[in-house]
């Protein structure tokens, strides 16, 4: 195994994978094998989402389309306009300080800086 793949030779090689699966399928099946057309679908679905993992709107990421990780922190907008940072505890749950309204978008937060000069 190849100790590291840039982006685009993943996207590469899944490429020739539903390339691959799609030919077999075609041949062996007469392309109506279920299992083939899901790994097609699988490698076409993970390459689209390397090419884009979440839709965004100037960086926002719907709680639509995904939620970050359970405990992580992020800048969140509510439903009102308002923004703030608020920590994700649960299936659509945020906690937020004070009165805040429904989030609708959220942002990661930027990695801290390495070494903080004072």
């Amino acid at each position: 195994m190849s100790d590291s793949m840039t982006k685009d030779d993943v996207l590469s090689a899944l490429g020739e994978i539903s390339q691959h699966f799609e030919n077999c399928a075609e041949a062996t099946y007469g392309g109506s094998h279920e299992r083939f057309h899901r790994w097609m679908n699988a490698a076409d679905w993970a390459a689209a989402y390397l090419n884009d993992p979440a839709p965004t709107v100037g960086g926002w990421i719907s709680v639509k389309d995904r939620l970050p990780e359970t405990g992580r922190l992020a800048l969140v907008y509510g439903s009102m306009g308002a923004m703030t940072i608020a920590r994700y505890i649960a299936t659509n749950e945020w906690l937020v300080p004070g009165i805040f309204s429904t989030v609708t978008h959220w942002m990661p937060l930027p990695e801290p800086p390495e070494e903080v000069s004072g």
